[in-house]
């Protein structure tokens, strides 16, 4: 990590994987969204402390991620609180998740873009390049597994819409929000 860097957004993300994890154990049979939840918040811990990421995130652009991904892991929490009185199948119940965590998500980038539209432009050119960096395999260059897993799902999303995803298209959140559970099944399988 470099001096300057806020140990802060490396320690929220890894927390927020660790929560993750727990309901993950708590609700593994009934929705694998917490597991897919955690992957993406190790693979944004494992770039804060990678030096390449700062070629193409900025601090504020972490922040940002950080302080919506706290926004997220309320709702979602809150959310987890009433699975147990809840029914349906587990797909549909990943699938409710990825929809309510998306449309919280919307409305975050939506207002972000009416107060300052170069500031909401500027973190979505910075998060498409780290998907685009990630996707292709660019970023980092020592690969863990986390960030190999999570490269091998936004080829897959990238591969079946014809272009990368982009953090400003609800859907293609939603897609890779649906191929992260996927593999996460997957690997439970194996």
């Amino acid at each position: 990590m470099r001096a300057n860097e806020p140990r802060s957004a490396y320690d929220e993300f890894a927390g927020r994987a660790r929560r993750y994890c727990c309901l993950d154990e708590r609700f593994l049979h009934r929705t694998r969204f917490f597991a897919a939840a955690a992957l993406t918040n190790t693979v944004l811990a494992e770039l804060c402390a990678h030096r390449a990421r700062w070629l193409c995130v900025s601090p504020k652009t972490i922040g940002a991620l950080a302080w919506l991904g706290g926004r997220l892991e309320a709702v979602n929490v809150d959310r987890a609180s009433c699975l147990d009185r809840e029914g349906g199948a587990p797909r549909w119940v990943d699938i409710s998740f990825i929809e309510m965590e998306q449309t919280v998500v919307e409305a975050v980038l939506r207002g972000w873009a009416e107060a300052c539209s170069p500031r909401y432009r500027h973190l979505i050119n910075e998060v498409d390049g780290l998907l685009r960096a990630v996707s292709s395999g660019l970023l980092p260059l020592r690969c863990s597994g986390n960030v190999h897993r999570y490269t091998q799902v936004l080829r897959s999303v990238a591969t079946t819409a014809g272009r990368c995803p982009s953090f400003a298209v609800r859907e293609d959140r939603i897609n890779i929000g649906k191929a992260l559970i996927a593999q996460v099944r997957r690997a439970a399988s194996e």
